[in-house]
């Protein structure tokens, strides 16, 4: 099969490469064999490529990136269920090898794709929906006209979540680091949006709410907006950090949020979906809003040749909404 493997440690995306690698094969009876027609691409990818975080050994020298995909099942395992041949089905983690025609998951992991939604969309919304979705309901509570604040309003989780809070009665600020995204981001519906490269966020945050700061800071970028963030509170205000683009935080002074009694989270999609009941219920709650035209992603689209351009143009931040790689 081909697939897009990591040939060195350079850290840059040139050292990811097209091959023909073996096929995987079934070893455990709780494992579907996929025919991939649509991946998803993540920053998580980029931080694995980079080396933020540790890829294991058990992936050998040249490991194959990517946790999302929709495709086929070619087979099932003796042990699986609720599964046939030939259903349509998703998956928004796995342990590692997405980048590739074919791949091996856990059936507890995967889903079906409803039918009125369409492969392209669903590879848009598999990670980042869920992500989404978790933010909002299960991380912080969704309260009908609380302000909140949500970094790179125009990126993949940024511009999904922003249109599912604005749908459910929130006050939304956005920020993005340059001009070229402020309309991108006006377009979810979002009250205002804040160009972080010429705009003080603090001071923006401040003249939008009338000086009484947001409820939540939802931060996929990390080190560079995290005073800004935390200085943007309102008292008992909760700061989640679920993405480090820029940079991976400092250690946090706790008596800096004791001053305003605000809250940290660092959640991650994998621990609110290892049971695969929420799993469901949440994939279900994604696929809703798409369907009801509540959410709907703004698509990037580029072919497995044009993996390591898509991890530059993300890197980089010339990319808006969900990225994703047509086979």
């Amino acid at each position: 099969m081909k697939a897009c493997v990591l040939i060195s440690d350079t850290n840059k995306s040139s050292c990811l490469t097209i091959r023909e690698v073996q096929d995987p094969v079934i070893t455990n009876d709780n494992e579907v064999l996929i025919q991939q027609t649509a991946i998803g691409i993540n920053f998580d990818d980029i931080m694995y490529r980079r080396g933020d975080y540790i890829i294991p050994k058990e992936f050998g020298e040249n490991p194959i990136l990517g946790f999302e995909a929709v495709g086929n099942i070619l087979r099932v395992g003796k042990n699986v269920k609720g599964f046939k041949v030939g259903d349509r089905v998703g998956y928004a983690f796995c342990r590692l090898g997405a980048y590739a025609e074919l791949n091996v998951v856990d059936y507890r992991y995967i889903f079906n794709i409803p039918d009125k939604i369409s492969t392209e969309i669903a590879a848009g919304v598999l990670r980042k929906g869920l992500t989404a979705e978790y933010l909002l309901f299960k991380t912080y509570r969704v309260v009908k006209e609380d302000w909140i604040l949500v970094h790179s309003s125009a990126g993949g989780v940024g511009h999904l979540l922003a249109k599912w809070a604005k749908h459910m009665g929130l006050h939304v600020i956005g920020t993005v680091r340059n001009d070229s995204k402020v309309a991108t981001s006006l377009t979810t519906g979002m009250d205002f949006v804040i160009n972080r490269e010429k705009e003080d966020i603090v001071d923006k945050v401040a003249e939008y709410t009338n000086g009484k700061g947001v409820k939540a800071v939802f931060d996929g970028i990390g080190k560079p907006v995290f005073e800004q963030s935390i200085n943007s509170l309102k008292p008992f205000g909760v700061y989640v950090s679920y993405g480090y683009s820029g940079g991976k935080l400092d250690p946090v002074d706790v008596f800096k949020l004791r001053e305003k009694s605000l809250f940290f989270s660092a959640p991650t999609l994998e621990m609110y979906m290892a049971n695969r009941y929420e799993l469901i219920l949440s994939i279900s709650e994604v696929f809703n809003a798409v369907s009801n035209g509540i959410i709907m992603p703004n698509l990037s689209k580029y072919n497995m040749e044009g993996i390591p351009q898509a991890h530059t143009d993300l890197e980089t931040g010339n990319t808006t909404g969900s990225l994703i790689i047509n086979l």
